[in-house]
This record gives C-alpha cells, sequence and structure tokens, in this order.
C-alpha cells in the first residue's frame, strides 16, 4: 500500500523552468545542468528501488516516499523511503551512484573512485542513524508507542562496487545493494513479531506522516545568485525550444517550424509558479508572456477556472501546480 507517492522533486522541476529561461551562455548555466543531473539521478535511483520492493513477502508494508517532518527549531528531516508496519519501521537511505565506493569508517566518510580519481562524501550510514534518532523524536513528541526502527543504505546502481574495511561487520549489515533489499527485509522482519501498531494507530500515524510532511520549495534564483530580471521572457515552442511562440488565429503559432498550439501558456504558467510566485496579475502575464492583449490573458485565465482576489485592476490570479498541470 502506498501511504505517500513518489514525486518528482520541486528542486527538479524549478531547475528544468530555470534552464528554460536563462540564455545558453549564462555563466551559471554549467553549474545549473550539472546540479539537475545530480538531482535527477537521485530520482531516478529512488524511482528504481520500486521494482524491487515487488519482491517483499508481506503485504503489510505502507510505503511513504520522500517523507520530509520537521523536527526542531524550524529544522527539518527527510526519508528517501520509510516502510510502515505494525511490528517495526523501516527507514532506507538511497544512493544511486557508480564507481567503486570504500566506507572509511574512522573518519566517517565514504570514498568514490571513478575513473582514476578519489572524490569523498559523507557518510550515509551516519545520516541514516540520524534520522533514526530524529524519528523516534518526533514519534514521542506525537505520542506514539516506542516502535523499532531499522535503517538500511540502499545502493541502487547495479554496477557499483562497495569495500570497506572486514572489521567494520556493521557496514555489512547497514549497507545493501537493492537487488538484495527484498532478501534482507524478508529475512529481518521475523526478528520482530510483536505487533506494537494495532490498526486504528497506523491510520493515525499514516494521517499524520501526510499531515505534517512539508516539500522542499528552495528559491533557485537566490540559490544560484540570479536575478528575476535575468529570465528570459517568452513562450516556449515544445518542437523547436525556441522562445518565439506568438498568439494568432485564438491558437499560439511558432513562426520558426511554423507549428500550431493550443496551451502554449501552460509550460509559461508553470515555469512562472516555480520560478517566480504562486500569484499572477494580467500585467505580469502579458509581460512575462510578451502578449500584448489584456482580454486574451483574462480569457485565457478565465478558461483554466483559477481562483481570484482583488479588483478588475488589480486582480490577482492563484497559481496551483496540480491544477496546470491538469490542462496539459
Amino acid at each position: 500500500m502506498i501511504g505517500k507517492e513518489r514525486e518528482t522533486p520541486l528542486i527538479v522541476l524549478k531547475l528544468e523552468a530555470l534552464l528554460r529561461r536563462i540564455p545558453t551562455n549564462h555563466p551559471q548555466r554549467l553549474k545549473i545542468e550539472e546540479s539537475l543531473r545530480r538531482y535527477q539521478a537521485g530520482y531516478w535511483g529512488e524511482q528504481s528501488l520500486d521494482y524491487h520492493f515487488n519482491f517483499l513477502k508481506d503485504d503489510d508494508y505502507i510505503f511513504f516516499h520522500g517523507l520530509r517532518l520537521p523536527w526542531i527549531n524550524k529544522l527539518f528531516f527527510q526519508i528517501d523511503s520509510l516502510l510502515l508496519t505494525s511490528t517495526c519501521i523501516i527507514l532506507l537511505e538511497i544512493k544511486n551512484m557508480v564507481g567503486t565506493i570504500y566506507f572509511d569508517i574512522p573518519f566517517q566518510q565514504m570514498i568514490r573512485t571513478l575513473d582514476g580519481k578519489e572524490t569523498s562524501f559523507p557518510c550515509p550510514i551516519v545520516q541514516s542513524n540520524r534520522h533514526v534518532v530524529q524519528l523516534t523524536e518526533w514519534l514521542r513528541k506525537n505520542r506514539f508507542p516506542n516502535i523499532p526502527i531499522l535503517n538500511y543504505v540502499v545502493f541502487s546502481n547495479s554496477s557499483v562496487i562497495l569495500k570497506t574495511d572486514p572489521i567494520h561487520k556493521h557496514v555489512f549489515e547497514k549497507v545493501l545493494t537493492a537487488a538484495n533489499l527484498p532478501n534482507k527485509l524478508n529475512a529481518v522482519r521475523p526478528s520482530y513479531p510483536n505487533i506494537i501498531l494495532n490498526k486504528h494507530k497506523i491510520d493515525q500515524l499514516n494521517n499524520q506522516f501526510i499531515q505534517q510532511h512539508v516539500s522542499q520549495d528552495p528559491d533557485v534564483i537566490e540559490k544560484y545568485g540570479l536575478e528575476k530580471s535575468e529570465l528570459l521572457t517568452g513562450i516556449t515552442c515544445s518542437k523547436c525550444n525556441k522562445l518565439t511562440i506568438i498568439r494568432k488565429n485564438r491558437n499560439w503559432l511558432c513562426p520558426i517550424c511554423k507549428s500550431t498550439f493550443t496551451d502554449s501558456h501552460i509550460q509559461l504558467l508553470i515555469d512562472y509558479l516555480l520560478l517566480i510566485s504562486p500569484t499572477i496579475t494580467n500585467k505580469q502575464f502579458r509581460y512575462f508572456s510578451n502578449l500584448e492583449s489584456p482580454s486574451i490573458t483574462t480569457k485565457l485565465f478565465q478558461g483554466m477556472n483559477f481562483q481570484s482576489t482583488g479588483t478588475y485592476k488589480n486582480r490577482q490570479y492563484q497559481l496551483s501546480l496540480d491544477q496546470i498541470q491538469h490542462h496539459l
């Protein structure tokens, strides 16, 4: 059962929008492209684990993907995948990496060797153990029973090579490949036979997870040191990827490839929401789209049934990603 679906991270959607809206020669473009590749790889690695979940024997798992919960002092902790059962909770820290990975336990680091180059990363076992502490505290504050919490680091790429010093036996217990995850969980579950959470408590916990989840919503304009005035205006042609679309005969026309569309403004609204603001006015839309007609803009908004506030001249429309995407 899925308690929380795996969703494309907002940071991925925002970086994709940002790359559509900055010049190809922008000094920050290569850095943004590299960041996008990294976040996409992480998301694809998490997605690839879904196949292996099909081999779990028990059918009482409830899966929560990308759960981000409040902790202390306005801080949050995020768990790649949480598996809720009546007898225990399982936390998975998922890594999508290639090369040779060596766990350097004395220095609490992970060293990757790829193409002859060594790169150091924070030890994911430490991060995973921290999530156990944070979730334990969260459960206590929300008055849930003390339940065993198991945690593992899972490498999703089948070509990765994992190494460590043989004396560090806990690494062999905590670190898994994706293919071995079902075997591990099927073997360890019988060690936790006692029911800690009855159906009522599981339903309560399920609801609290969903209610308290807060998606990470970074400001990528600020993150990469940009100004909103640097963003390119215009509507993107979905075929030639040029910001050249114009309005003609109740449709959108690309004068370069001669393609016509009915919904090209929808991608612009998505970009505006992701990069600028969750509210937009008629004037702001016209500036961002290079459309001159206030009446056409009003008709486009009315066709999407946006909620709005204010009078005619200063009316603001409320943008919702789900509502906009519904029109794609």
